[in-house]
């Protein structure tokens, strides 16, 4: 396996284990990532295509996705520094974005939605869709 949090940049989960396949059978990284991950807030914009690039440039390529996310990208490059980004721009940028993703693998999406992001349900579910991935959303009373 291999596990990558993504914001304006993406970065591996397990420092050091960059585009190195982590041994699955190693209940010890993988307990570090999820313990790393809960301990790292979100913050800066959201640069799905850096998230893209990385699943595209790992060998051997993965048989799977899982993708997490909570909207749309807000942000196509790390130097951007826009403050509020339209819907029509989230849009495309998600677009853009997805010509970066490996072809032939399945991308399972969990999305998390953000209040106002009303095309991420649609076009994560085309993405899960048409790669042969699956959805899942959360209700809409959540957290």
């Amino acid at each position: 396996f291999q596990m990558y949090m993504y914001n304006d940049e993406a970065v591996p989960v397990i420092k050091g284990s960059d585009g190195v396949w982590l041994n699955a059978d190693d209940g010890t990284q993988l307990d570090e990532a999820i313990r790393i991950l809960r301990r790292t807030p979100p913050e800066n914009g959201t640069n799905m295509r850096a998230a893209y690039e990385v699943a595209s440039s790992l060998t051997p390529r993965p048989d799977n996705i899982i993708l997490i996310a909570d909207g749309l990208p807000t942000m196509d490059d790390i130097n951007e520094s826009r403050r509020t980004v339209s819907s029509r721009e989230r849009t495309n940028m998600h677009f853009r974005a997805i010509r970066e993703l490996p072809s032939g693998v399945p991308v399972n999406v969990f999305l998390y939605p953000l209040e106002g992001d009303y095309e991420a349900p649609i076009l994560y579910w085309i993405l899960a869709f048409r790669s042969g991935g699956s959805f899942i959303s959360v209700s809409r009373d959540w957290p």
